[in-house]
């Protein structure tokens, strides 16, 4: 009998992309390696800029607690880029070093995002009511 085929992955990159001003985790935030070692490159140009964004390695979406990772990267170090809406992008460098162990623990990140804040809005006014023709009050 025969074993099904298992792959494994290792988590090499695990980040947390939150709210500077807040520590809260911002969901949907969009995490990417913006430039890691030749080898990460080489396969990465292997790709090419064909292959939709939701399938590539290099690209990916927090999760509503703000979580993201990296699976499969080889040693080095890496420059991540992370842009949310109503933030400029934030980045951070991380160094992936497994030492040839087939398990290690991942390089770990927070990356903060400045978020912008709407300023306080005044109360608004109360409207004024007045009586017109008919005994209904119009506003």
């Amino acid at each position: 009998m025969s074993r099904p085929f298992q792959i494994h992955h290792f988590v090499a990159i695990a980040g947390r992309a939150i709210d500077e001003s807040t520590s809260r985790p911002v969901a949907g935030a969009d995490a990417e390696i913006a430039s890691g070692p030749a080898e990460f490159e080489r396969r990465r140009a292997a790709m090419g800029p064909w292959v939709k964004a939701a399938s590539r390695d290099d690209r990916v979406k927090t999760s509503a607690d703000g979580i993201f990772c990296f699976l499969d990267l080889p040693d080095g170090t890496y420059e991540l880029l992370v842009k949310a809406a109503g933030a400029p992008p934030a980045n951070a460098v991380v160094t992936v070093n497994r030492s040839g162990r087939a398990v290690a623990p991942p390089s770990v990140v927070d990356v903060a995002l400045q978020l912008t804040r709407l300023p306080d809005s005044p109360s608004p006014k109360p409207i004024k009511s007045r009586k017109i023709a008919g005994g209904r009050q119009r506003t």
